[in-house]
């Protein structure tokens, strides 16, 4: 413990982790984040990779959890005698449409912008032309590998729910 506030950069770390907590309505995200924080300090050569995902779960929010959720498609595995549930990519969705699915309609684009920014989904396929304006809406959305690691980094976490 006395590591975070002897290095600068794991000082750094905590703090950026103790104010997204601190900011946040989503469950779970508090343990999540200090779950980050004990594997850096567990082991320093996490502290590249374990620094971005303080980033990845700093930035999302319910809402944003709820249109991952609706982009991923929930699994259980049978092995050894127990069952394993996990998260895995599911089928992409036209922007247009999970606005709606997602009771967000156009309001789901900068959300969406968010979690391509952190890694979390991709687009692909502008559809159309409006005016010489790029029907953005037309895009298919994608949960990609991330946005599943964020889900099981969450119920590792102990959320109920990731939404």
């Amino acid at each position: 413990m006395h590591q975070l506030i002897e290095r600068d950069d794991f000082a750094l770390l905590a703090a950026e982790a103790i104010d997204a907590a601190r900011r946040s309505r989503l469950e779970g995200k508090a343990s999540a984040l200090g779950r980050v924080l004990g594997s850096i300090l567990a082991d320093e050569a996490l502290l590249e990779p374990e620094a971005v995902w303080i980033r990845i779960i700093g930035s999302v929010e319910p809402p944003h959890i709820r249109i991952l959720q609706s982009l991923l498609e929930h699994r259980a595995h049978w092995g050894s005698g127990s069952e394993t549930k996990y998260w895995q990519t599911g089928h992409g969705v036209k922007l247009s449409e999970l606005g709606e699915n997602v009771g967000l309609n156009q309001a789901v684009l900068p959300l969406v912008q968010d979690l391509s920014g952190a890694g979390l989904v991709v687009t692909s396929g502008i559809q159309g032309v409006n005016s010489g304006v790029p029907d953005v809406y037309g895009q298919s959305v994608h949960a990609t590998p991330l946005g599943a690691e964020l889900f099981a980094r969450l119920a590792d976490a102990g959320a109920t729910s990731p939404n």
